[in-house]
């Protein structure tokens, strides 16, 4: 499903982000914004699959 690819996909990004769990402070910020922009675009992924999925049931 394109739902946990895309999920599988954030999560590897969270893991480069966050090699040990406490990345340096220099790159903090850009791990913030990778960590953020995943984040977003997951649930935008997610809430348009819900709304696809409803829209076909109700289509019937």
């Amino acid at each position: 499903m394109v739902v946990s690819r895309s999920m599988r996909g954030g999560a590897i990004a969270v893991r480069k982000a966050f090699p040990t769990g406490a990345s340096s402070a220099k790159s903090a910020p850009q791990d913030l914004v990778l960590v953020v922009t995943s984040g977003v675009m997951l649930l935008t992924v997610i809430i348009g699959q819900m709304i696809r999925w409803r829209n076909r049931r109700t289509s019937r």
